[in-house]
């Protein structure tokens, strides 16, 4: 007997996956030792480290 398959379980189901998808494909990643992995997370430390603001939003039309 199977349990019910609710829309909670199969969310739950899916961000297990994609979470274990997500683990392995880094993991790999780093292994194989790819740069643009390295380079995307020193990219993060740095603007976390500089504290820098998002820009504003512009709300106006583009002046081109």
């Amino acid at each position: 007997m199977t349990p019910e398959a609710s829309l909670a379980s199969r969310g739950w189901f899916l961000f297990g996956q994609i979470a274990i998808g997500g683990t392995v494909f880094v993991a790999v990643a780093r292994m194989l030792g790819v740069e643009e992995l390295d380079l995307a997370w020193r990219t993060i430390v740095a603007k976390f480290e500089r504290n820098l603001v998002s820009p504003p939003e512009n709300r106006e039309a583009p002046i081109a």
